[in-house]
């Protein structure tokens, strides 16, 4: 059953309460799903530089290594939880975090998501 909205960066362990490492979602086919506080000096706090066609190195999940962006999405609605579910193009990594913080209502408007592949490197 899929989610009601793509995941938020709500506190879920100790662990990354207290560092800030990204933790894993789920698993989609082959693809890993990772979530992320997006605070300052924690990891996710510079995931809105991976644009498309950088490479980067993820040491997490069971594929650790070298991946390259494929897609970019820096203010996908919370709902469209279809975009978890991408089949037009193919990817082995999805980082996601949230943005743009609404202190009035207290709350996350959006999230960035980055899709990102093995690479060669």
């Amino acid at each position: 059953e899929e989610p009601e909205q793509l995941p938020s960066a709500g506190f879920v362990s100790q662990v990354e309460i207290i560092n800030g490492e990204p933790w894993l979602i789920t698993v989609l086919g082959e693809a890993e799903v990772f979530a992320a506080h997006n605070q300052t000096g924690w990891q996710a706090s510079t995931w809105y530089l991976l644009w498309k066609g950088v490479e980067f190195y993820w040491p997490y999940g069971s594929d650790p290594g070298w991946y390259r962006v494929v897609d970019y999405i820096p203010d996908a609605e919370p709902m469209d939880v279809r975009l978890m579910y991408r089949t037009d193009i193919e990817f082995d990594l999805l980082l996601i975090t949230c943005r743009t913080y609404d202190e009035a209502n207290n709350v996350w408007l959006n999230r960035l998501l980055v899709y990102a592949e093995r690479s060669e490197q």
